[in-house]
């Protein structure tokens, strides 16, 4: 016993040491039931008592009413009592009735024999307080800096996709350029040189010379007019000025329509087109859906070798549950899917061809086989007019074995009702 007097004795002179010169802490000991058994400087500047104001009275005098009212200084020292130590952070009462913010920590005093540990009791606790106004102020600041840094970042952020997009019309205003320099002045030095010819030899020319020069003209007058509309086309889809009246068309019909446009194109070149008819119907802007087969036979023609095939298949696919949401708005008058696919013989596309194909501006490996002209805008242009009608399609080729390219738009069954949507 005497061992645990003295331990008990030189603990209790260091404790009361440490609480003295700790002037910047609020540090002070209370008994097990919360009174109060020793009070530093810090606690007296702090918390505004003098050690005879608050010895032996209970350390709930720093808690506010409504903390007292909900017990929460007896819960602190049960907290303590049973783990050994409670920390928290909180609001704490002056003597004056001012509030703080405080750390607190209530630590628990065991007195040790280590002699006999089976004499320890229960000797008290250690209560640490302190001012964590300020600290939780450089929080705010930190905090507020971290918001502003990340404002900045995503101003930044915004600001590198604004440059990006700034990057991107620029180089399409650079392809744009390119056209307007080279594929509309190659065919005004044509239109300009057949001109020049019939002006000048319009007396000695031969009536067949004449007609080959007036179908220069016409033929390359319909090149330039196709370039400028695939301009404008593109730019009306992406503007969202181009508006689309769906209607139940027949594939069959729209199909002879373009196949009889290209036959004599294809006639010249010994390319014979194939057209595989069956009877399905299609929900879709009826000159949309022409200007898409047109654009997909026309390249089959021009792609492919002299003598090759180009066959032209419609066929109808029902209507899957994974597809529903794809013509949201439509039903009921879609029932499933017509596709219409053309295949030719060309030279096939290669993986690098295969990624960018229906992108803006993008010349592919594979070139028209009778200097046949390509802006590059055709199939992006495709793919805009297909989504916008609800419709997918698709690729599939191999190098050096010709490609097929498959239209897919909303089927439907015969009816007169049309509807407007835009795009």
């Amino acid at each position: 016993m005497d061992a645990c007097n003295t331990y008990c004795t030189e603990q209790k002179f260091l404790l009361e040491f440490m609480v003295d010169v700790a002037k910047e802490y609020a540090l002070f000991t209370v008994d097990p039931e919360g009174r109060i058994t020793s009070w530093n400087i810090g606690a007296e500047r702090l918390l505004g008592y003098s050690a005879s104001e608050v010895l032996q009275h209970h350390f709930a005098l720093v808690f506010s009413h409504e903390d007292r009212a909900n017990a929460r200084p007896q819960k602190a020292l049960v907290c303590a009592f049973t783990y050994g130590r409670c920390a928290e952070t909180e609001y704490r009462l002056r003597k004056d009735g001012s509030r703080f913010l405080a750390d607190m920590i209530i630590t628990q005093l065991p007195a040790r024999d280590t002699h006999n540990p089976q004499n320890n009791v229960h000797h008290g606790y250690a209560v640490v307080l302190r001012d964590a106004t300020e600290m939780m102020g450089v929080l705010d600041s930190f905090r507020q800096s971290e918001e502003q840094l990340h404002l900045v970042m995503e101003q930044a952020q915004h600001i590198e996709e604004q440059r990006s997009q700034l990057l991107e019309l620029n180089k399409e205003k650079d392809e744009i350029l390119g056209i307007a320099a080279h594929d509309l002045k190659n065919p005004l030095m044509a239109i300009n040189l057949s001109l020049y010819l019939l002006k000048t030899h319009w007396n000695t020319l031969p009536p067949q010379k004449i007609m080959a020069q007036i179908d220069t003209i016409d033929n390359t007058v319909d090149r330039m007019r196709e370039i400028i509309s695939n301009l404008l086309n593109i730019n009306a889809i992406e503007s969202g000025n181009i508006t689309l009246m769906p209607e139940v068309l027949s594939a069959t019909e729209l199909v002879e329509l373009v196949i009889d446009q290209y036959q004599m194109r294809a006639q010249s070149k010994n390319i014979s087109l194939y057209f595989q008819m069956t009877d399905h119907c299609l929900y879709a802007d009826r000159s949309a859906t022409l200007q898409v087969v047109e654009n997909l036979v026309s390249n089959a023609v021009k792609y492919s070798p002299h003598g090759n095939n180009v066959w032209i298949a419609v066929t109808g696919r029902d209507l899957a549950t994974g597809d529903k949401h794809l013509l949201n708005g439509l039903a009921p008058r879609t029932t499933g899917w017509t596709q219409i696919s053309v295949r030719d013989e060309g030279p096939g596309l290669s993986k690098d061809d295969m990624t960018k194909l229906f992108t803006k501006y993008t010349r592919l490996s594979a070139k028209p086989t009778a200097g046949e002209h390509s802006t590059g805008l055709g199939l992006s242009i495709v793919k805009k007019l297909v989504e916008a009608m609800h419709g997918r399609i698709w690729c599939e080729s191999a190098y050096g074995s010709g490609a097929t390219f498959t239209l897919e738009l909303p089927a439907a069954e015969p009816i007169s009702e049309a509807a407007l949507f835009h795009i």
